[in-house]
Order: C-alpha cells, then structure tokens, then sequence
C-alpha cells in the first residue's frame, strides 16, 4: 500500500488569519472524536463539504526495508477540531468516521491554545504530543520565532521541553528549547 500524501492540516487554508469568534454563520470550535484511525479521512470528508477543521499533525520519518519514508501523524489521534455552525455539526455527527462532536465551552480559550499549537508547527521543530501532563512552572517565550506563546516547562531525559497544552482535550504539544528562552510567567 503506497504512503499517501500529506492532508492539509487546516482548511480552508486561511481559516487562523480572521477573528474566530465573531463568527457570521455562528460557527463555533467543535472537537470531534474519530472512530481509531479516521483522523485523515475525516478531514478528507470535511473539506469535500467545505467545512472548516484544523488537525494538527507533525512529521515521522521511518526506514521501511532501507527506504526513508515520511508520515504526517495527527499530534492529537483521535480528535479533529471542526470550525462549524449547527448544519455542518449535524453533518460531522452523522459521518461515519466520527464517534461523537462536542461544543468547546470556553471557545476564546480553546481558539488560543490551538493557535499556539499552530504556532508551534509552523516554526518547523520537531514537535511531540504529550499526554498526561503534569503540573508545571508557567512560561512565556522571549525570543525566537516562537516569541510570546505562554505554556509550561517540563524536565525530560533530553531536557527541556515547552509544552503547549489544550486544556479542553488536557493534552498538549512539546518543542525542546533552551532554557536562556524563557521566562517565568508573573
């Protein structure tokens, strides 16, 4: 079976560049739980319809039988996150790659962390989903291409990783930075 292409992460491809939550159609952020291993095809069937998403995925490389090959996996498997109104909601209900959608309560705060983790893709590092955080000491970048995203600090192996979280999913995205970066949030 051959690797098939990278699926857009975001449709439409402008959809961060405008204020989200002054929504003309009253559109709002959904999170739409995938049946295992439908992320891809989900988001497939979305952008047939025309419907807003944004699923965040990071690269992969793997050696298969001596040959370098490239995957982009969703960060966050099994969720998808729908921009829509109440008809594009039924739709995402019904598809039979979804489990289940629900509203986000605090659409302001969620619309903020998927843009840091938007944010964390598009500087090109290598990003790490994490799961299960633990509480952590509160950060703030100061220089960089990644300059004013907030999220917190966790101590690993390798070293430092900034963490980007969720909270809505309580799961969040990582990046390995220096500590000369950073700064305590007050």
């Amino acid at each position: 079976m051959p690797i098939l292409p990278e699926e857009p992460a975001t449709y439409p491809e402008d959809l961060f560049d405008h204020d989200l939550l002054v929504s003309e159609r009253g559109r709002k952020w959904r999170l739409v739980h995938t049946r295992p291993r439908q992320e891809k095809m989900l988001a497939r069937f979305f952008r047939q319809r025309e419907i807003p998403y944004f699923m965040p995925c990071s690269q992969r490389r793997h050696i298969i039988r001596g040959k370098m090959f490239t995957s982009f996996l969703p960060i966050f498997p099994g969720y998808l996150f729908l921009y829509a109104d109440d008809e594009e909601h039924h739709v995402g209900v019904t598809c039979r790659h979804a489990a289940s959608v629900q509203i986000v309560p605090d659409q302001a705060r969620f619309d903020a962390d998927i843009r840091q983790v938007r944010t964390l893709i598009a500087c090109g590092a290598a990003v790490t989903a994490e799961d299960k955080l633990e509480p952590g000491m509160e950060v703030e970048i100061k220089q960089g291409p990644l300059k004013g995203l907030t999220g917190t600090i966790l101590s690993s192996v390798s070293g430092r990783r900034f963490v980007v979280v969720v909270n809505f999913l309580r799961r969040g995205a990582s990046v390995m930075l220096d500590d000369a970066m950073l700064a305590k949030v007050s």
